[in-house]
């Protein structure tokens, strides 16, 4: 995982060009997590100290808000880490 972690925004930009995309990604968004280089989450580096996560995966048109805090997909992630 950390490894990898600065590749996660080259691979979410190879799949937006392979794709045509219509969605561009801006400098201050940062990608910190992939599945299988066909989806992607991020979030904006200029949207304070508890941005939302946006959620895009391969055929989206735009990217969703997945979680509206940064803090809450981080306690999801521990709760079904728990389970």
């Amino acid at each position: 995982f950390y490894n990898s972690l600065f590749e996660n925004r080259k691979g979410l930009l190879e799949l937006l060009e392979e794709e045509k995309s219509r969605f561009i990604l801006l400098p201050s968004d940062f990608v910190f997590a992939s599945h299988q280089g066909y989806q992607f989450m991020f979030f904006s580096l200029t949207n304070g100290n508890d941005p939302q996560v946006y959620f895009y995966t391969e055929g989206m048109e735009k990217p969703e808000i997945k979680w509206s805090k940064f803090s809450d997909f981080l306690i999801k992630s521990v709760e079904d880490y728990i389970k």
